[in-house]
């Protein structure tokens, strides 16, 4: 799993408390473009580990509410 960190604080870009990650490092890059932030690896196969492991709650990217309904893993042809 992948999640962007900030470059000075070290804490994971989150939402509602819970960090937001995704299996694919290039997506994150592509919808989070955020600066000050660099994408870095976190352990674990799903949020409930990533959970367990790093004692605070996780979000996987496509639960976020601005992404409902689109198609997952998105692809940039859908957007022109």
């Amino acid at each position: 799993m992948w999640a962007m960190e900030g470059a000075v604080s070290g804490e994971l870009l989150s939402f509602g408390g819970r960090a937001l990650v995704d299996e694919s490092r290039e997506v994150l890059e592509w919808l989070l473009p955020v600066g000050g932030f660099r994408p870095v690896q976190v352990l674990g196969a799903d949020v409930r580990e990533l959970g367990e492991r790093h004692g605070r709650p996780f979000m996987l990217l496509k639960d976020h509410p601005d992404y409902a309904g689109m198609e997952w893993p998105p692809r940039r042809s859908d957007f022109r």
